[in-house]
């Protein structure tokens, strides 16, 4: 059996969408799952656009498979490349979390400049009852303007890992 180290609860996998539809990607996942059922795994699939024209329910038979794994599936980067508003209501059923990326409108907008995109992934989180992870924090500064929201958790360079907030967990 796989050994991990006690202090890992979570592991995240990325994966493009070519990879996410895959059954040879996706389908020994079942296996790995089986074998560490004490691990939270998750497959994020990011914003990237696939090499070619890929058919919905390719993606949603991919989505419920990991599901039916037992794994959460992460909608990284939403509102940028390919995750858009389309993508995030047809997966909505086997999603558990939005990931909003602050970094991909930077540094062309401040962030005050990027709230109000934030504020309508924020809403449609709560609506959809999904977890909400805010990418990108560079500065106290950044925590702070996002103190408003119900964030489930913060990541970037400057914390240095994922950091789930308190008051949520």
């Amino acid at each position: 059996m796989p050994q991990l180290a006690p202090k890992i609860p979570n592991i995240s996998i990325n994966a493009d969408v070519d990879q996410f539809i895959d059954p040879a990607f996706y389908q020994p996942f079942s296996q790995v799952k089986q074998l560490l059922p004490m691990i939270n795994l998750a497959i994020e699939l990011t914003e990237h656009p696939a090499a070619h024209w890929i058919a919905t329910t390719k993606l949603v038979t991919a989505a419920a498979s990991f599901n039916q794994f037992g794994m959460r599936v992460i909608l990284d980067d939403v509102g940028s490349g390919d995750n858009q508003l389309e993508r995030v209501q047809l997966l909505n059923p086997y999603v558990h979390e939005y990931k909003f990326a602050i970094q991909n409108f930077r540094p062309a907008s401040t962030l005050e400049d990027i709230l109000p995109k934030l504020a309508y992934w924020h809403s449609l989180a709560q609506k959809n009852h999904k977890a909400l992870t805010i990418e990108g924090i560079e500065s106290v500064t950044d925590i702070a303007l996002l103190s408003r929201y119900k964030i489930d958790m913060l990541q970037g360079y400057f914390l240095g890992r994922p950091e789930y907030l308190p008051a949520q967990h």
